[in-house]
């Protein structure tokens, strides 16, 4: 079951490298889907100080903080929240993995002066973005897409070592006969974080 994740957690290895991340740096993370939290994990355990999540769902937000992330919760004000826990400078590095316009208006505003905005999810089209906030700051901003051959190596090696937990993570399998239900719950942002097609065939 575990190696399963071993793909979605090469794109957070990628992304957590790619970003520079450096011992201690406040980490905001908007979306706790798979690659989200995945890259959650992989900031903590290299290093990362604060790890910050902000995730719409109840669900989703309640996984998130019993790994022990700081959860703002679904009805608060996110850049209030992010302010105070990085003692009003924002974060030193903001992963994006909702790819929500709603996130994009605010990527800015959530990143400390010269920190680094992180894009990991994919938008569907274009979309609106501060980028005169962006040149004041002088942030740096970074596209992540999909993984190299020694980020899945690395993502191999800690599903191989069990360093990240992986066995509380929520999948969902499905048979073969239960396909379309499976897609739909894939596509639910429910609390199934990795869902799974079972070649076994029901009796």
């Amino acid at each position: 079951m575990h190696a399963a994740l071993t793909e979605p957690l090469a794109v957070a290895v990628h992304a957590v490298a790619r970003s520079g991340m450096r011992t201690g740096d406040s980490v905001v993370v908007f979306g706790a889907g798979p690659i989200g939290t995945l890259t959650a994990l992989v900031a903590r355990h290299d290093g990362a100080g604060e790890v910050i999540i902000i995730e719409p769902s109840a669900e989703r937000s309640a996984f998130a903080a019993s790994l022990g992330f700081s959860v703002i919760p679904p009805d608060a004000d996110a850049l209030t929240e992010i302010s105070k826990l990085t003692g009003d400078e924002g974060a030193d590095l903001v992963f994006d993995t909702a790819a929500h316009p709603s996130v994009a208006a605010i990527l800015p505003s959530a990143t400390r002066v010269r920190g680094t905005i992180v894009l990991v999810g994919v938008y569907k089209k274009p979309v609106e973005v501060d980028l005169q906030a962006i040149t004041f700051a002088e942030h740096t901003v970074i596209g992540v897409r999909v993984y190299t051959r020694a980020d899945m190596e690395r993502a191999t090696q800690l599903v191989s070592d069990d360093v990240l937990d992986l066995g509380r993570f929520p999948v969902k399998v499905f048979s073969l006969e239960e396909a379309a239900a499976g897609f739909d719950t894939a596509a639910s942002a429910g609390p199934a974080l990795k869902v799974l097609i079972s070649s076994e065939r029901t009796q």
